[in-house]
């Protein structure tokens, strides 16, 4: 019998450690973030149900635990933005698979090079480090945290994953490859950066500046990115009324494919723009458009800290558009000012008709815009903004 290990660890080496020796035993592996209260760690199990949960201090075998298919190796709890978490399956043969994408977008050298893992490993992001390390066996480190201080510590490390807010934590130079996990326009960026897009489900990027890496197909159907690849989750692991199928929902058509719930495009080079997600799109007055086409345009022109555009519920237009801002210290930015930027630019209905001040803009661990938390944010608090 298969079982699944739940790992509550701190991030370090011995993370890696208990992922070995639970394949060793040909067991797979759910992480829990460390970070979460006892209550959503426990809600986490329950919906799981591991057979094993190791702490740094203990080692306690479950009630009621579910075996997992032969050849499974992770799983890996999606955001649950939509509601619970989902439980994405990886065997053995996806994380291969995306350990050899990788690399060869890459040139790894698995003699040489030495992998840094200092961003979340309760994530793809973070988590695919190590993973794709352990399988290759190339040199890695795990550090507790993308702080400059930490990274300089560590001497020959060259290749490194980290979200675009912690870039400056590096001297870009230095290093063979760095690995962002969020898509970003790159063209400013130097040529060993690689913005990536990819979901759980991926198991992280598989478009690597805007272009899908070797052996992954993506496509447009009806607006929505689709994506087939090798390192595709096998299946989910729902937990319905305290029942779980150790097969699984494979969330995929027969064919392979995986519709991802993003818009995108292609341009005129073939290049794949995200546009955002289905759900995130704004519809004012009849036209609709995708948070992250403003945003854009207002982040370019650097004239605030941090933008996000959002929405609340108007009786005339259906969505008031509301601009979200951490402005620059000790400057300051009008409602018209971001008006008339973006009226030169962009279709009038795009126009915020509201400003709001943030000191920070919430965010996931991995540095992902938080948007249902923002428009919470502006539902409940009154709003200061100019009209």
């Amino acid at each position: 019998m298969n079982n699944l290990v739940a790992l509550d660890l701190p991030q370090t080496q011995t993370f890696a450690d208990a992922i070995k020796e639970a394949w060793n035993n040909e067991d797979a592996v759910f992480v829990i973030d460390p970070r979460l209260s006892q209550t959503e760690k426990q809600k986490l199990l329950e919906r799981f149900r591991p057979h094993t949960l190791i702490r740094s201090t203990s080692k306690e075998h479950l009630k009621h635990p579910v075996p997992v298919m032969s050849g499974d190796a992770l799983l890996v709890a999606t955001s649950g933005t939509t509601g619970q978490p989902n439980g994405a399956i990886f065997t053995f043969k996806s994380l291969m698979a995306s350990r050899d994408l990788v690399h060869a977008r890459l040139n790894v050298d698995i003699k040489n090079d030495h992998f840094l893992a200092c961003i979340p490993l309760a994530h793809v992001g973070g988590l695919g480090v190590v993973v794709r390390s352990i399988l290759s066996n190339v040199k890695f480190t795990i550090l507790e945290s993308p702080k400059r201080a930490l990274i300089e510590s560590v001497e020959d490390a060259n290749i490194v994953s980290l979200v675009y807010s912690v870039l400056d934590q590096v001297d870009t130079e230095m290093w063979k490859a760095i690995v962002l996990g969020a898509m970003k326009t790159p063209d400013s960026l130097g040529p060993n950066i690689f913005t990536t897009y990819g979901l759980t489900e991926t198991f992280g990027g598989v478009v690597y500046n805007n272009t899908p890496l070797e052996g992954v197909n993506v496509r447009i159907i009806n607006g929505l990115i689709e994506i087939k690849s090798p390192s595709l989750l096998r299946s989910y692991r729902n937990n319905i009324n305290g029942t779980i199928d150790e097969e699984g929902f494979d969330p995929k058509t027969k064919d392979g494919w995986f519709s991802t719930g993003d818009i995108g495009e292609f341009d005129a080079n073939g290049k794949l723009r995200v546009l955002g997600r289905k759900d995130d799109s704004i519809n004012t007055g009849g036209e609709t458009f995708f948070p992250s086409v403003v945003e854009n345009v207002i982040a370019q022109a650097n004239i605030v800290k941090e933008i996000v555009i959002s929405s609340v519920r108007d009786e005339t237009y259906g969505e008031r558009v509301v601009a979200v801002i951490v402005p620059f210290e000790n400057k300051s930015v009008t409602l018209n000012d971001i008006k008339t930027l973006v009226a030169s630019k962009l279709p009038s209905y795009m126009k915020p008709r509201e400003i709001i001040e943030f000191e920070s803009i919430p965010k996931t661990a991995l540095g992902k815009i938080m948007r249902n938390e923002i428009k919470a944010l502006i539902r409940s608090d009154p709003l200061t903004a100019q009209t």
